[in-house]
């Protein structure tokens, strides 16, 4: 991997590691242009959700001892609730409406991320102070 690689997978890493932070500041820069919170919400969930799947991946790694890797657990629980939400959509409207399904599906991952964030990062500290 070259230099700008190198940084950008720096950044990233930086990024993943503080995702409140991402959300806040994504927050607050979309609300500062256009003052309306439910658009700044909804941008910085959607931004937030690409750092917390990182971070999650990587606690995962580190907390569960996965021997296949956190991020293709978590690219499984995806496709599970799109396949799920998809069925949904199709018994009850006869179509599948990819938009609104691609959009639920990272709404609820951002939502579920955010929650096991909190959960094995405490874990994670937990299991670090432990082998002191």
């Amino acid at each position: 991997m070259g230099q700008l690689g190198e940084w950008i997978a720096d950044a990233y890493a930086a990024l993943a590691s503080v995702p409140f932070v991402v959300f806040a500041a994504v927050w607050f820069g979309v609300y500062g242009l256009t003052r309306d919170k439910k658009k700044s919400t909804a941008n910085a969930m959607d931004v937030t959700t690409v750092f917390l799947i990182g971070i999650v991946a990587a606690l995962l790694d580190y907390v569960a001892r996965l021997r296949f890797g956190g991020i293709w657990f978590l690219l499984l629980l995806f496709l599970l609730t799109a396949g799920l939400i998809g069925n949904a959509q199709y018994r009850l409207k006869g179509r599948i409406d990819t938009r609104r399904l691609v959009r639920a599906v990272w709404r609820l991952g951002f939502l579920a991320l955010s929650a096991a964030y909190v959960v094995l990062m405490v874990i994670g500290i937990a299991q670090s102070v432990a082998s002191l």
